[in-house]
């Protein structure tokens, strides 16, 4: 008597989510709400909003980056479907614990589900936009 798929997938999520949310909860307890709340309030609003529109762009310049590589490989979609495939697997990202390549395969699925023809080529797409994020924060850097 087995775990079904579905019910252990389930499961993997369901605590992916609690450990991360234990570990953000623990870190925050441990550097103190206070601070956490004055550090909120010490940034202006001016500061709020560059934080934004930096976080904005950041996500749709990332997005037309793998849109462009789409292209590039044959995929034709949308802005909206590229937009919303980005979107799914960033969110799967940055949910889990696992920081790189957590929500890639999101992204390809979500892109490709209607075209089973082209898994390949969005795979490399995504990869090689993982590789350019890389490199260009190692240049950053």
């Amino acid at each position: 008597m087995g775990i079904s798929k579905r019910l252990r997938r389930q499961l993997t999520v369901y605590l992916s989510l609690g450990l991360g949310g234990a570990l953000l909860w623990g870190v925050i307890r441990w550097v103190g709400w206070g601070r956490v709340v004055q550090q909120f309030l010490a940034l202006s609003p001016v500061g709020f909003g560059l934080f934004f529109l930096n976080a904005f762009l950041m996500f749709f310049l990332w997005a037309l980056t793998w849109w462009i590589l789409l292209r590039s490989y044959g995929i034709n979609r949308s802005w909206g479907e590229v937009l919303g495939a980005f979107a799914g697997g960033y969110t799967v990202t940055y949910i889990t614990p696992s920081a790189n390549f957590g929500g890639e395969p999101v992204r390809i699925y979500l892109i490709t589900q209607r075209f089973t023809t082209q898994v390949a080529e969005a795979t490399s797409s995504v990869i090689v936009e993982r590789f350019l994020n890389m490199l260009s924060a190692l240049a950053l850097v």
